[in-house]
């Protein structure tokens, strides 16, 4: 039941993102995007591959780190946390 309500709580907690992954995969899946103006697709494209680079690095943050109390201390965990997240971002949005 606890894995449940965590799970949950984590979804809720990204539920935007998801959204729009879905939403834009499908606009792009069924070619709708051909219907956009260039400077438009480029701009929805770069949106799903942000959110999906911001899901996925979600998930592997939950995964490999345990819980993190974001007070006013800096440890090396909370800036490997920060940085992972740069990079997935990074990593996506540049396409790959």
């Amino acid at each position: 039941m606890q894995v449940a309500k965590k799970i949950s709580k984590e979804v809720k907690r990204i539920a935007v993102d998801l959204i729009i992954i879905v939403v834009l995969f499908c606009l792009y899946a069924t070619k709708f995007y051909e219907h956009l103006h260039p400077p438009l697709q480029l701009v929805t494209l770069k949106m799903l591959l942000v959110s999906m680079g911001f899901v996925h690095c979600h998930i592997v943050r939950k995964i490999a780190f345990r819980e993190v109390e974001w007070d006013g201390n800096w440890t090396p965990r909370k800036v490997l946390i920060i940085v992972l997240y740069a990079t997935f971002i990074y990593a996506y949005s540049q396409g790959g």
